[in-house]
């Protein structure tokens, strides 16, 4: 039986910039709140991809891709499924303080 994860814990102790500058390069902030950045799902010559640093949700003005956090970008990314991507995500998380 697989153990239950916690993905509103999980999604509360990631820190989105970290994660997306990890995956994607430095987001470049707008005034509106979204992050623009090279999108990794296809060959980005310039910023198509919007990211919500708040939530972690993403959009790609160039390929469609798109999701509400962190887990669906890095299931995207990897093409893991759920369960091993929210565990894998655990590098980006915050240390306890």
């Amino acid at each position: 039986m697989k153990r239950r994860i916690d993905t509103g814990a999980i999604k509360s102790r990631v820190n989105a910039a970290r994660f997306y500058s990890h995956h994607t390069g430095r987001p470049i902030p707008d005034r509106e709140g979204w992050h623009s950045t090279r999108c990794p799902f296809h060959k980005d010559n310039s910023p198509s991809l919007r990211v919500r640093i708040p939530n972690g949700g993403f959009f790609c003005h160039g390929c469609g891709a798109r999701g509400g956090d962190v887990i669906d970008f890095f299931m995207k990314l990897t093409g893991t499924p759920f369960h091993q991507a929210a565990k894998a995500i655990d590098p980006h998380m915050e240390s306890a303080q």
